[in-house]
């Protein structure tokens, strides 16, 4: 159950969509306590799905009634985020400032679906539509208010939109592990079953599936184009950008390339120079390129770049434009 305040009136309409910049994860029962729901002047009970679906719209454990998963939580957002706080009011201002940058399907995150633990919520088109869908051990569910209801595998390196708030995200990869609809069980039992014998399974697309066919749609036809280009072709700066430019410019090669999720990448491909942050520590040599060291996670997530503003330098990075070129 979840809770952001008081969010109706004395009618019991909702009036507003939160009170305050606690949102949380409460239980649905504790210590015998009986409740009338919209009791007038007390908290709106928020009835969610289950524990996963509560943290994907940026709430987190309420350190009550959910007092042990709340210091799981805090523990291993204090590993997972370092340099954003450790105390709740902060945990919960964070969360407050990637809530509010991702309203609307343009704030939501991208990243690759093996890049990302079980529990995170994703954004998934089938049949033309929209969806949120749960990852989970390698599967993608679809949620619905009942349960879930389907379940497929994305087996193509594509990048996913991302519902569930970057921050929560870290933690869940840290190994906190959210309770999520029995349903799923009953789902992924069958889905084993047709594995066994194969059959026509939807197709999902990913967010770069759904732009390249707006763009195919909305552009003129011609009689010949050029073949296209490989889903995983990246491009960067010709000119590297200085300042607050470079700074968000960073943050989305940090994104794109899952340097910020620990991955090691040759970031040479991208900026010729970056000896500041090796000398300052946070960036370090590892097999195969570079790699962020906690002083470096702790020191890009404390900049305050917008979600929004990262996500344009990531749809930059992958699709080009004038003044860029592609990376080798």
């Amino acid at each position: 159950m979840g809770n952001r305040g008081c969010l109706h009136d004395a009618n019991g309409n909702i009036t507003k969509t939160s009170a305050r910049n606690a949102w949380i994860v409460c239980e649905l029962e504790f210590n015998g306590i009986h409740r009338q729901v919209m009791t007038p002047g007390h908290y709106t009970e928020l009835f969610f799905l289950d524990e996963a679906t509560a943290l994907s719209a940026g709430h987190r454990p309420c350190s009550k009634c959910a007092r042990s998963r709340a210091k799981i939580f805090t523990t291993l957002w204090m590993r997972a985020n370092p340099g954003t706080g450790s105390s709740l009011s902060e945990i919960d201002d964070r969360l407050k400032e990637e809530r509010t940058a991702s309203v609307g399907v343009e704030g939501f995150w991208e990243a690759m679906p093996e890049q990302l633990p079980s529990g995170t919520f994703l954004l998934l088109t089938q049949g033309g539509e929209k969806a949120p869908w749960l990852w989970w051990q390698g599967r993608a569910y679809k949620w619905s208010e009942d349960g879930y209801a389907e379940v497929c595998s994305l087996t193509n390196e594509k990048l996913v939109m991302v519902i569930t708030p970057h921050s929560t995200v870290r933690v869940l990869k840290e190994g906190y592990e959210p309770r999520v609809h029995f349903s799923i069980k009953d789902q992924a039992s069958e889905y084993s079953k047709k594995e066994q014998k194969p059959e026509k399974t939807n197709t999902l697309l990913t967010s770069e599936e759904v732009m390249a066919s707006e763009l195919k749609e909305s552009s003129p036809r011609k009689e010949s184009s050029p073949r296209k280009k490989s889903q995983k072709t990246l491009y960067k700066r010709e000119v590297t950008p200085r300042g607050r430019e470079l700074a968000v410019y960073f943050a989305g090669i940090l994104r794109v390339t899952g340097m910020e999720n620990g991955e090691t990448y040759p970031l040479k491909k991208f900026l010729g120079n970056f000896s500041g942050h090796i000398s300052a520590g946070r960036i370090e040599a590892a097999s195969g390129g570079y790699r962020l060291t906690p002083t470096g996670h702790s020191y890009f997530a404390s900049r305050g770049i917008p979600e929004a503003q990262v996500n344009a330098a990531v749809r930059q990075i992958q699709t080009g434009g004038e003044g860029w070129v592609e990376v080798d």
